[in-house]
């Protein structure tokens, strides 16, 4: 890895889907997608999940990502499926989807913009298990959590800087990928 590891950090799952900003206010849902565009239209199986959700005033960061019919993580390429199509049933129909939520950004009428992850971490609790990110134990090391990952049919892994503000509307240092090849052909 080219980036150093931060000084405080977690680890967990990178999931092989999109990026989404989810913000519910009562019985509304807007979701969008990296550069800002409305695209609720495309996940109406996710507004259900937001709505069954207890906190009625959230603004959340998310991945979406493709799995098969037994719930596994499926190909990137498929989600495409969903994001393009015209008719939006079918697509639910032929692409299921699973929500994953790694941070929250407004939680009940308070912003968190200015608060540490570690901090923000405490209000993801409050979504339900089935939804939160995968974080590994404090103990595990980057070479066992990857190869969990990949096992387990995801990407690899992020590194997240627990002491890290939310970066508004940019890529951040505070989030490293690490997905290196998994064969050396040299």
């Amino acid at each position: 890895m080219a980036n150093a590891l931060p000084i405080n950090y977690v680890l967990d799952i990178k999931y092989d889907g999109n990026r989404y900003q989810i913000h519910r206010n009562n019985n509304s849902v807007i979701i969008f997608n990296r550069k800002g565009n409305v695209v609720t239209n495309q996940f109406p199986d996710i507004v259900e999940t937001v709505l069954s959700f207890d906190a009625h005033s959230f603004v959340i960061d998310t991945e979406i990502y493709p799995v098969t019919a037994e719930g596994t993580p499926a190909q990137h390429k498929f989600l495409a499926k969903r994001v393009h199509s015209k008719d939006k049933q079918r697509a639910v129909e032929e692409c299921p989807v699973k929500l994953v939520i790694f941070d929250v950004m407004y939680y009940l009428d308070h912003s968190m913009l200015q608060e540490t992850y570690e901090s923000r971490l405490i209000y993801l609790k409050d979504f339900p298990r089935d939804y939160r990110s995968l974080m590994f134990e404090k103990d595990t090391t980057l070479s066992s959590a990857y190869n969990i990952s990949i096992n387990d049919g995801f990407e690899g892994v992020m590194i997240k800087d627990l002491d890290a503000t939310y970066a508004v509307g940019k890529r951040s240092k505070a989030l490293l990928k690490h997905k290196p090849p998994r064969i050396e052909l040299d």
